[in-house]
Formats: C-alpha cells, structure tokens, sequence
C-alpha cells in the first residue's frame, strides 16, 4: 500500500518537475493581445508584442521612423473609430482562424468568412524570442 502511494506521488511530481517553468503563450493569444493593446491605443503595451522596426520598417523614411510609422497607423484607427460607421475593434467572430508552429516561427492567419470583404486573409508571421511569440511580419490579401 505504501509503494502504491509513493508511486501515485511520483507520477504526479515528475511530470510536474520537466515543464517549462516560463511556458510561453501561444502565437494567438500574443496577436490577440497586440491588438487588444492597439485598439485601446496603449502603444507601450503593444511593444511588448511586435517587433516595430521589421513589420513597420517599409514604411520607414528620412523623416519618419518606423516606430512613427506604426503609430500613425494605430492613431488613424483611433479617428476611424470616432465614426460610428466604423469600429477599432476587430470581430474575430466573421474570421475562420489558423495557426501553424514551428520550433522558431509560426503564423497565425485570418480568412474573411465573408467573401465580398476587400481583405480576404490577414496574416501574421512571429517569431520566437526569449521564450515569447513576437509578430515580425503582417500582410494583407485581397480578395478575387
């Protein structure tokens, strides 16, 4: 009786013992967050979830950094959002959602449920970092 419950405790301590003591979240939840984070205009917050330089870097000129690039981004869906005809936040509900994993990248891609919508697919690319998702690449597909 008494191996028997040595043997119920190491079963539940050693599996305990090898997971990832900083488990890091999945690609979703890291785009969900960076646009909870966008839509509520909290920049500082959203850092934490994209690299700026990369996916806003194109965009980049001799007066406007990456980083201002983004931001005029973010604060040009702030003034959407004062008309009610738009909103800054998104409805994942009209989207069918995939993601793919790798070890060091993964991608996270929403596809319009509806087919006349002007953007058919968002897509975004992360990479793995210290143990966290972070998005380096978005891109847009239109439809037909």
């Amino acid at each position: 009786m008494k191996a028997l419950k040595y043997t119920f405790i190491l079963l539940i301590l050693v599996p305990a013992c090898h997971s990832k003591p900083n488990q890091e979240e999945s690609p979703l939840a890291v785009v969900i967050k960076l646009q909870a984070a966008e839509s509520f205009f909290d920049l500082k917050e959203a850092q934490k979830f994209i690299d700026v330089e990369r996916v806003f870097g194109n965009m980049a000129s001799d007066t406007l950094t990456a980083k201002d690039a983004w931001e005029s981004v973010v604060m040009f869906g702030k003034s959407l959002a004062r008309d009610k005809k738009f909103t800054n936040f998104f409805r994942y509900y009209e989207y069918k959602i995939t993601e793919e994993v790798s070890k060091h990248n993964a991608s996270v891609c929403f596809e319009s449920i509806n087919r006349e919508r002007p953007t058919r697919k968002i897509i975004f690319s992360l990479e793995s970092r210290n143990n966290h998702w972070i998005v380096v690449s978005i891109k847009y597909q239109g439809g037909k």
